[in-house]
């Protein structure tokens, strides 16, 4: 149910974009493609690779779009200095870097230096909520066996 306390609150908050990331990795060969080792074998397996400390927020900013914020947001925390964002059927970005064992970007899209790479797919849901302080009254009707 919408009050006017809701409308009030929403239109006074501040809107904030949680980024939340998924990544699988594969093999990678730059002569070959995904799918392939260093040494030319095939090897079709992908991993879950947990990136909980990629998660994050970024606040509206009226003064800077959202698409340059998240460019920042990818380039000064994943390393993705690419333009290219794919929006899925179901609402998520998706990108892929080319990284090494240490899961660090490789320059030049895949410099390989005699070690192995891989093709890592990241996905990035993005959830918009709008944070503000409730105050006296709100929190009263929130929590009407609190004392007040």
């Amino acid at each position: 149910m919408t009050t006017n306390n809701n409308v009030n609150e929403i239109q006074q908050s501040n809107t904030v974009y949680n980024l939340e990331f998924f990544k699988t990795a594969q093999y990678w060969n730059n002569e070959h493609g995904a799918g392939v080792k260093n040494d030319g074998s095939h090897d079709f397996r992908h991993w879950m690779v947990d990136v909980d400390g990629y998660n994050g927020r970024i606040p509206e900013n009226p003064d800077k779009p959202f698409a340059e914020q998240l460019a920042e947001y990818l380039a000064d925390n994943l390393g993705y200095k690419q333009d290219y964002l794919a929006i899925m059927d179901d609402g998520r970005l998706s990108f892929n870097i080319i990284e090494n064992a240490d899961g660090e970007p490789v320059p030049n899209g895949g410099e390989d230096m005699g070690t192995q790479l891989y093709l890592c797919d990241y996905d990035c849901h993005i959830k918009v909520t709008y944070e503000f302080t409730p105050n006296r009254e709100r929190l009263a009707e929130l929590l009407p066996n609190a004392e007040h």
